[in-house]
């Protein structure tokens, strides 16, 4: 019926006449935007929002107990359930962690370097979980030694006897971790350059031909310290990897003493903008070799997060609005990082199987309602009062229409009024889901969207009552606004 009824929107968030002028007198922001029917991404996969954690962290998000967890199932079903029931989200399995972790004999020694024994155990957990929410893994492997891949071959020969390489459920094979750093890290001597990495590459992917051909993630990369050589690695590597990926902090707390970070910087559109910036010529690049670009990993804050800035109700607006920037240069899935505690991890647990459901998790939930049904970003025409009000529009497989506002302005005192026009008849009504803090932007708890939270959840559902805004058309109009530190998603 939707498509019927018009074939251009135009969606203006503006401050009209009279009461509106007096709004925008003591403040209030004002948005405009005008959205047409062309699509300016691909439809966006389901599992966009997906997760990294560190090998030696999987098996226990996976499991508890012996058997898959049942809450981390459950919210990852959260997340396919807001997709629209298709592909539930991918588990990165690597970090530092996949240069330091093995799959040897119990009798053997663990190698010069490497901490964590990968076992059979360890399989077994991600074929019992992962199928449960339709997901895929992307495991890496370790690529510590320079001359030799064989410690890399293991590690998959083992995967492969629990899990079929060929399996869906093995989305691609990692091949190191954040590479380009390796002269500084020990991993490789000070003279480190492209030039070996290009080699050791080489040798790695040669080895594992055999057991998974091209179903290689490629670069791992994290730094710039080689982005000039990326068209090179293109080039070179275009037939030998499935999918490319990247990493992006923002911030970082890498440096000793600690490098102190504010909720605002993250908020500020900088946090979300520069490395896209920077990554959107690669993106372009891959695209030409029909190679998906990933960020592989990332967070808010480098090197485990920040407390009061990682884990507050803000970096909920942080997240929405960097997932809605990187899929508009053509990324096509964002990996958090995390592991079972840490000041940025979207989940964490305790002692038990109750899962702290932190404000991070609630973004990548937001996000994937918002391209729920494989929607694409539209063309639009942005003009805002405030930079730190945001507007994303898509459309998804169905006709839907869908607009993302992200206010970030947690210090304005105003609300932002919104006024949408529509070419439409005066029966039409949108629909409008709420994300809010009973505390503020600082608030750890008492978050909710669309009338659900996960406040006290045991299992990792939600509970509360779905609820939304009815928008009726009014005048050629729909009006609501939107409150600093909140996001709204109208629907139509």
């Amino acid at each position: 019926m939707l498509f019927y009824l018009f074939s251009l929107i135009t969606l203006t968030f503006v401050v009209a006449q009279d009461e509106d002028v007096i709004r925008s007198m003591t403040g209030g922001d004002t948005i405009n935007i005008t959205m047409d029917e062309k699509l300016i991404t691909s439809q966006l996969p389901g599992d966009f929002a997906s997760f990294s954690y560190e090998v030696p962290c999987a098996r226990g998000m996976f499991s508890y107990q012996g058997a898959p967890r049942t809450s981390f199932v459950n919210l990852m079903n959260a997340l396919r359930t807001a997709s629209g029931g298709l592909q539930g989200p991918n588990i990165r399995i690597g970090g530092n962690s996949a240069d330091e972790s093995v799959y040897i004999p119990e009798t053997t020694p663990l190698p010069t370097g490497d901490t964590y024994r990968i076992s059979d155990v360890d399989f077994a957990s991600y074929l019992a979980a992962v199928p449960l929410w339709n997901g895929s893994i992307t495991p890496g492997v370790n690529f510590r030694d320079p001359h030799s891949a064989a410690l890399a071959v293991a590690h998959l020969e083992g995967l492969g006897k629990v899990i079929p390489l060929t399996s869906d459920l093995i989305a691609s094979i990692e091949v190191g971790n954040e590479c380009d750093l390796y002269s500084g890290n020990g991993i490789r001597t000070p003279s480190w350059n492209y030039d070996g990495y290009r080699s050791n590459f080489s040798l790695y992917q040669g080895a594992l031909y055999p057991l998974v051909g091209n179903k290689i993630q490629g670069l791992t990369w994290c730094c710039h310290k080689f982005d000039s050589s990326l068209d090179a690695f293109l080039k070179d590597f275009n037939e030998d990897v499935k999918t490319i990926s990247y990493h992006e902090y923002p911030l970082n707390v890498c440096d000793k003493p600690p490098q102190k970070n504010t909720i605002y910087q993250l908020l500020a559109n900088a946090a979300s903008d520069d490395n896209a910036n920077k990554l959107a010529p690669f993106v372009t690049e891959a695209a030409k070799y029909k190679l998906p670009f990933y960020i592989g990993e990332g967070n808010s804050v480098a090197c485990g997060g920040e407390v009061n800035v990682s884990d507050i109700a803000a970096t909920t607006l942080w997240a929405v609005n960097t997932l809605f920037k990187h899929a508009s240069i053509g990324i096509t899935r964002w990996n958090f990082h995390g592991c079972e505690q840490g000041a940025y991890t979207a989940i964490a647990y305790g002692s038990d199987d109750t899962p702290d459901i932190r404000p991070l998790f609630y973004g990548m939930w937001i996000f994937t309602s918002a391209i729920s049904n494989s929607a694409g970003l539209v063309s639009s025409q942005v003009v805002s009062s405030n930079p730190l009000v945001k507007a994303w529009c898509v459309k998804d497989a169905s006709g839907k229409y869908r607009v993302t506002v992200i206010h970030k302005d947690i210090d304005s005192k105003d609300s932002a009024h919104v006024k949408i026009s529509a070419i439409a008849t005066s029966g039409w009504a949108g629909h409008v889901r709420r994300f809010t803090s009973t505390d503020g932007p600082f608030a750890k708890k008492g978050l909710s969207f669309g009338g659900l939270t996960f406040d006290g959840s045991t299992d990792g559902k939600p509970s509360g009552t779905p609820s939304s805004e009815t928008i009726n058309v009014s005048n050629g109009y729909f009006e609501f606004d939107i409150s600093p530190g909140t996001i709204a998603l109208f629907e139509v």
